[in-house]
């Protein structure tokens, strides 16, 4: 991808920043990567690139201010990608540039499976696979191919299935497939081989009941394999050996859509399959023929194929030898259904129509069945054809008799005679109900044909009818039920005949009712709820009865409504202390009555519970409640309790002998008669009690650890309180050095300082309530070895202090690159170092040691003494000054009162330096 903008852009000045985007180019690169180039920008510090695919599927990257591109991989194939990248500085976008790239196709894996077989008779094959992925979001399409070929031998498709046309018979091919995604193939084709070979020039003749089946002979078949299925999917088969090229298929139903199917086999082999489709006859037997047996059927089409080569009665040979074989004298008949039994023609409500309807007939075998419907008079057409059973004959005169008749058609046989019927057409009678609670007012028009009219009716358990006479076209229907469902007719009559008819349903209404009787409303117990009964009212007729219930405030503003079925109701989620209205009003479907009304309160009754706890007891006190005549104090900690009863006239209890910090629910019940007429719950918990303090503290340092081990005997928690420790250690000045809890009896105080005095104190702490503190002082001592080098001119006497449980001593000494080591057991705590040069600085380590491990170590270093003679003074402590200021190497030590004992080396300047 050539960048032009960049090339335009070569001659700008260092630092030049363009208004321009910052000229970014997205080329692929591959068929998974694209690489992305942009100009730098100045004062970026960084760049940010996102890339998005079509499906707005996206992803991002930082890259520093450095870098000016980048390679975007692991993307899909043949995918349609937008890069942006924004030259950031900070969090602020200094400059954006985007541009568009297509990742490459690559080829996918070759096609796994290939099917190729010979297309029924013809000279032709079809080709199917099975399809491949290809990568990404890349197309893919295959190209199949063909050899030999007197032509095109390559043709190209998106599906999996292909027909080769066109081709040569007894000639076998080999078909290839590819797969092309976007060009790119795979190293290898899917190739099938599939010989060509002539078809069996297949012929089916059907009869009523069965289908003559004649086929070519093929020269390697040893046998054909006969398969007939219908359109139900019900199929049969039959094997006939070589030397046969017909079969009759017997005893299948008329009037039946048959694929027969013959496959010419050699052993499990077929070599070829040709199939057609046909028909059974709806008739018995074939037109025209004498009625022969199969075999004489059979051998008539076995005649007409030696002689003539054709089976058809029209060509030229076939047409003679058929005229030999005919019999004029059969008068033979066409397989037709039984007459229509039942047929039913009624005038379509007002209209100039008629409906007639009839029952069906059963056709033979799979033979279908048509009606022909016919009217008279007509002023046009007078005849329709239909399936169903029923048929509208519209178009047609009011106040005119008309004939119908409907013959059934069994794929053009019809049946020997009709079914008729005869029916009127009249003028609509436009029949009006005007319902009232115990009448019903009927209306309609009257018809010129007709000489009476009947009015009839009914609800569904009892009815009647009357006549009247040509001249009326109302009437009133008196005596009825309120709030009952009547269906109604209008009969227009001549004589006995019904002209027509109408019919139409409606429901008289309902009638007033009396008010509610006997309303009480009262209070539930001690429930903001109210219970409202009152006398049921018995509705009138078939009257559906409700009642409405209302309560509101006594400033008329409504709290709320309800409806029942039933002479009572409960009101609920009402507000104590309140007074409410509350109304009943019977209502007979919507009709409400006068409503009746009743005042009450809704008082709340209270104990108004109070618990005042200690460690051991519960102070119970409560409100007196009116009319009761004990009241029962229950208490319960989970899994122990109590109770007990006092009189009407106590409103307090103590509940004694509890346990300490123990959850405790007490309830009081108010109880009059045995009942229970108010009851309260509260929770509680008992306080906690003050605990005895530690015993046997004890104290003691960790070996040679700067840790104190503290331990003391546990104390007991009284009831259920939470029993913790409180450890403090501070310095003997009492400034703190730190405190902690624990629940467990021991405690480890860490990083503590050697060689300090420390002032431990444990105290029992019950929920809070500390008891009084014990303590005990411990210094904290460091274990020392306390290494003594003692160096002479060519010794050195190592001495320390035995540590405890150290089973062995390992001492090293060294001098720049050269030294020694040794070992000595666990009771020797002195050393002698030998054979050592004069005047040298030595550094020397012991080690105790414990079953090999370093359980302590010292170092110390010294220098080797002067050769010489050894020469001390005792010198009083006045002397002391001057004199160790006049030699090199001095040791002093005290020998009596007042007096001290110099040793040092006088030097002889052998291989030492003099210093005074």
């Amino acid at each position: 991808m050539v960048d032009y903008r960049r090339a335009a852009s070569a001659s700008s000045p260092p630092g030049y920043r363009s208004e321009e985007p910052a000229n970014t180019t997205a080329a692929t690169t591959s068929s998974t990567a694209i690489f992305v180039l942009w100009d730098p920008v100045t004062d970026a510090d960084s760049y940010h690139l996102t890339w998005t695919d079509n499906d707005a599927v996206e992803d991002n990257v930082d890259v520093s201010s450095t870098t000016e591109y980048y390679t975007i991989v692991n993307l899909p194939s043949c995918t349609q990608f937008q890069v942006r990248v924004d030259a950031k500085n900070g969090t602020d976008t200094l400059i954006s540039d985007k541009d568009t790239a297509r990742t490459l196709p690559r080829a996918s894996n070759p096609v796994k499976s290939l099917d190729v077989t010979q297309i029924q008779k013809y000279p032709a094959l079809e080709a199917i696979w099975t399809p491949v992925t290809p990568p990404g979001n890349c197309t893919v399409e295959y190209i199949v191919s063909w050899s030999p070929s007197d032509g095109a031998n390559e043709a190209t498709t998106t599906e999996t299935r292909y027909n080769i046309t066109g081709l040569r018979y007894d000639t076998y091919y080999e078909v290839c497939v590819i797969p092309s995604v976007e060009g790119e193939k795979p190293p290898t084709p899917k190739c099938e081989e599939a010989q060509v070979i002539t078809g069996l020039n297949l012929l089916l003749q059907p009869s009523f009941t069965s289908i003559f089946v004649l086929w070519d002979p093929v020269t390697d078949a040893d046998s054909y394999h006969l398969t007939w299925t219908d359109n139900d999917a019900v199929e049969d088969n039959v094997d006939v050996n070589s030397t046969t090229d017909y079969y009759m298929i017997n005893n299948l139903p008329s009037c039946t859509q048959f694929q027969v199917q013959v496959d010419a086999k050699n052993g499990t082999d077929t070599l070829i399959s040709d199939k057609d489709n046909t028909r059974t006859l709806p008739q018995v037997p074939v037109v025209g023929f004498y009625p022969y047996s199969a075999s004489v059927v059979l051998l008539w089409f076995y005649v007409l194929r030696v002689l003539c080569g054709c089976v058809s009665i029209s060509c030229g040979c076939g047409s003679g030898v058929a005229n030999a074989l005919w019999v004029p004298q059969v008068d033979s008949f066409m397989r037709a259904s039984n007459p229509v039994k039942y047929l039913d023609v009624t005038q379509i409500e007002d209209y100039p129509a008629l409906e007639a309807i009839w029952t069906p007939v059963t056709p033979p075998g799979n033979c279908t069945v048509e009606y022909i419907v016919s009217w008279s008079p007509s002023d046009g057409a007078n005849e329709a054809t239909t399936t169903e059973t029923r048929y509208n004959i519209t178009g047609l005169r009011y106040d005119t008799y008309y004939e119908v008749c409907v013959i059934p058609s069994v794929e053009g046989e019809k049946a020997p005679t009709p079914k008729c019927e005869e029916a009127p057409v009249i003028t609509g009678l436009a029949l009006n109900l005007v319902p009232a609670s115990t009448t019903i007012s009927v209306s309609w028009h009257q018809t010129k044909i007709a000489d009476s009219y009947r009015v009839m009716w009914e609800d569904g358990s009892t009815g009647g009818f009357d006549t009247v006479d040509a001249t009326t076209d109302t009437y009133n229907i008196t005596g009825r039920h309120p709030c009952t469902n009547y269906w109604v007719q209008v009969q227009a009559r001549a004589g006995d005949s019904v002209l027509m008819a109408e019919s139409a349903s409606t429901r008289t209404l309902p009638e007033a009712t009396s008010s509610v009787t006997n309303l009480n409303v009262s209070q539930v117990s001690d429930n903001p709820t109210l219970d409202v009964t009152w006398s049921p009212v018995t509705p009138p007729g078939n009257c559906s009865l409700a009642y409405k219930v209302t309560w509101s405030y006594l400033n008329d503003t409504e709290a709320g409504n309800d409806k029942t079925i039933d002479p009572h109701y409960t009101i609920t989620n009402l507000a104590y202390d309140t007074e409410y209205n509350v109304c009943v009003a019977s209502s007979v479907e919507g009709e409400l009555a006068s409503p009746v009304c009743e005042q009450v309160t809704v008082i709340e009754i209270r104990l108004a519970l109070t618990l005042i706890p200690t460690s051991t007891t519960i102070s119970v006190s409560w409100s007196l409640i009116k009319n009761s005549d004990s009241y029962i104090v229950l208490w319960v900690d989970g899994s122990t309790g109590g109770f007990d009863t006092v009189d009407a006239s106590t409103d307090k209890y103590d509940i004694t002998g509890l346990q300490p910090c123990t959850n405790y629910s007490v309830q009081v019940q108010a109880k009059a008669g045995g009942s229970v007429v108010k009851e309260e719950s509260a929770p509680t918990r008992t306080l906690p009690e003050a605990t005895s303090s530690v015993t046997n503290l004890n104290v003691s340092q960790v070996r040679d650890n700067p840790t104190l081990d503290v331990t003391w005997s546990p104390v007991t928690p009284p009831g259920n309180c939470n029993l913790a420790y409180k450890v403090t250690w501070s310095y003997l000045n009492d400034t703190e050095a730190g405190n902690d809890k624990t629940i467990d009896p021991h405690y480890t105080i860490t990083n503590l300082a050697y060689d300090t005095e420390y002032n431990v104190c444990v105290a029992s702490s019950v929920e809070g309530e500390l008891a009084s503190p014990v303590c005990e002082q411990v210094t904290v001592i460091e274990e020392r070895l306390a290494l003594t080098l003692v160096p002479t001119s060519t010794t050195i006497r190592v001495s320390w202090t035995l540590i405890e449980n150290a089973d062995s001593y390992f001492i090293v000494w060294v001098h720049g690159s050269t030294g020694g080591f040794d070992t000595v057991d666990a009771t020797t705590d002195k050393y002698d170092i030998t054979g050592l040069q004069p005047c040298t600085n030595y550094s020397v380590q012991v080690q105790a040691k414990a079953g090999g491990s370093v359980v302590k170590e010292e170092s110390a270093s010294t220098r080797t003494l002067p050769e010489g003679t050894m020469v001390f003074i005792d010198i009083g402590w006045g002397l002391l000054n001057g004199v160790a200021g006049a030699v090199e190497r001095l040791s002093v030590s005290s020998v009596a009162t007042g007096w001290v004992r110099m040793e040092w080396v006088k030097p002889d300047r052998v291989g030492c330096d003099v210093q005074g």
